[in-house]
């Protein structure tokens, strides 16, 4: 079942985003947009794809872990050492 354009709108607020940006996520003009979004056209099912992709994108970046700062080289290094001086025995065949 296609959105409707109160459907549209409301998911368009629901992304925090104006409808300019709207617009060049979902490859539209402002004008077609606009027109989606007064009814004056069909909402396409491309347009309602797109906005699950949005919507994914953002639910798996609040969820994402945050990113550890880089390390500073001794400390690669320091993370690094303990396999030079405790090599792993030979293996035997």
């Amino acid at each position: 079942m296609p959105l409707s354009a109160a459907e549209l709108r409301a998911r368009i607020k629901r992304l925090g985003i104006t409808q300019t940006e709207a617009a060049e996520r979902l490859g539209l003009s402002v004008n077609g947009l606009y027109k989606q979004l007064h009814g004056e056209r069909k909402v396409s099912r491309q347009t309602e794809i797109i906005l699950d992709l949005i919507e994914e994108v953002q639910r798996l970046r609040r969820n994402q872990r945050p990113a550890e700062p880089p390390l500073e080289r001794q400390q690669r290094r320091d993370r690094q050492l303990p396999q030079f001086l405790y090599p792993a025995a030979p293996r035997r065949k």
